[in-house]
């Protein structure tokens, strides 16, 4: 029902590898 907590909880469960994807993407980015 509380929508606010359920995506909380999907980015807690998705957070290290959207992390993970930022950090390798962003240095990609940088090394050009």
């Amino acid at each position: 029902m509380d929508y606010k907590e359920s995506i909380c909880k999907l980015l807690d469960e998705a957070d290290n590898r959207a992390l993970k994807i930022i950090y390798t993407f962003a240095k990609a980015v940088l090394n050009k």
